[in-house]
């Protein structure tokens, strides 16, 4: 009754990998009736496999991208051993919870800081580029506005000058 009332994916298997009971919510994702899994070794589709850690106690946890009766979805998966009866070997309890909208989500912030990262790089070689093509020329007509203004020039073509070379400086 406890299995049943979780949403998670619960499915129990023995030592040699035949699965002993399933959950409605796992028979779901599954497509397949409680009675056609129990016995089996069935095992969703793995599409893609997520880092996976192993906790102090012994719990396995790891995300996959499984292809399920539902469509694709990202399950975290949590497996450890648990002893239903004493003196019988223990069994492999696996529980998963859909995370595909986390998956999806964090999938699409990584995309996007991708795409801001590549930007950022572009803007940089745009600004170092244009900065070199724009200080390149200015720097001439600074210079040669100051060798014209060491010529003998009328008052009114040494005002001019002044100007260019005051507008070059600011630049």
């Amino acid at each position: 009754s406890l299995f049943e009332s979780q949403g998670d994916f619960i499915v129990l298997r023995d030592y040699h990998g035949r699965i002993t009971f399933a959950n409605d919510a796992y028979c779901e994702l599954a497509g397949q009736r409680r009675e056609a899994l129990i016995g089996t070794r069935f095992n969703f589709d793995v599409l893609e496999q997520g880092d996976g850690a192993l906790e102090s106690n012994g719990t396995r946890i790891h995300d996959q991208k499984i292809s399920t009766a539902l469509g694709t979805r990202w399950i975290a998966w949590r497996e450890g051993y648990v002893r239903l009866d004493a003196g019988q070997p223990a069994e492999l309890q696996c529980v998963g919870r859909d995370v595909t909208g986390r998956a999806q989500t964090e999938r699409a912030l990584a995309e996007a800081r991708d795409q801001a990262d590549s930007a950022n790089r572009a803007k940089s070689r745009f600004l170092a580029m244009a900065s070199h093509e724009i200080r390149t020329p200015l720097n001439g007509i600074i210079g040669m506005s100051g060798l014209l203004l060491a010529t003998a020039l009328t008052p009114e073509q040494a005002t001019y000058a002044r100007a260019v070379k005051t507008s070059g400086d600011a630049l």
